[in-house]
């Protein structure tokens, strides 16, 4: 059996030492070292594959080696089989930090969701449609300056979506609403991505935001 040390890493001092692996891990190979030790002992007395026992013996005195020292040999030559354990070793630390990474990933996304999800849903329906028709071409158009309007429109005021406002100075009624209201550009967006948001939801739920919708 030939092991070669792991390849030397420059330290913060200047000088080299090889990489260290975790205290779990040297814990482990201890512990199995010292059963594959005993279990290869055994094998002596009353086995007589003598070339496995070696084997076990070696295995075992490897484990132990590395749980003393905390050091995986880079690589491992029995039987002329080669075994590169450095290596694949960073190869399966690689794949769980590339797990850990999708996952954060996936997390992040679907918060992502949530929150765009929350942020386009919080506007009743009403006052959705009204700023929509505020984003018309063609304008508002008729219109009956009620309670529940002014309300509305102090709302989408206060959020950004329509320009200054002065309630007082809009008449009762009228033909053209969008003549006394303008929407911002905000406005126009938060139109766009919620028609956009209704479109990629499944049908039966956009048929019932639609019925809720005058």
């Amino acid at each position: 059996m030939d092991t070669t040390p792991a390849r030397p890493g420059p330290s913060e001092s200047g000088g080299w030492k090889a990489e260290k692996i975790g205290t779990g891990m040297r814990s482990a190979c201890m512990a199995i070292g010292i059963c594959v030790l005993g279990a290869g002992l055994v094998a002596v007395f009353v086995s007589n594959n003598g070339l496995g026992t070696l084997a076990l013996l070696a295995v075992a005195a490897l484990l132990v080696l590395v749980g003393v020292t905390g050091e995986a040999p880079e690589r491992l030559v029995l039987g002329g089989h080669e075994v590169r354990l450095r290596q694949h070793m960073q190869e399966r630390r690689l794949e769980q930090v590339d797990d850990r990474v999708k996952k954060v990933d996936s997390a992040v996304t679907s918060l992502q969701e949530q929150i765009s999800r929350l942020f386009l849903e919080t506007m009743a329906d009403v006052m959705y449609r009204n700023l929509k028709k505020l984003a018309q071409p063609d304008g508002f158009g008729d219109y009956e300056l009620s309670a529940d309007l002014k309300r509305e429109l102090y709302h989408l005021h206060d959020h950004g979506y329509i320009h200054d406002l002065n309630i007082e100075g809009i008449p009762a009624e009228g033909q053209q609403l969008s003549d006394w209201v303008r929407i911002t550009h905000a406005g126009r967006a938060f139109v766009s991505l919620r028609d956009e948001y209704l479109q990629v939801l499944p049908l039966p739920v956009q048929g019932a935001i639609s019925a809720s919708m005058p």
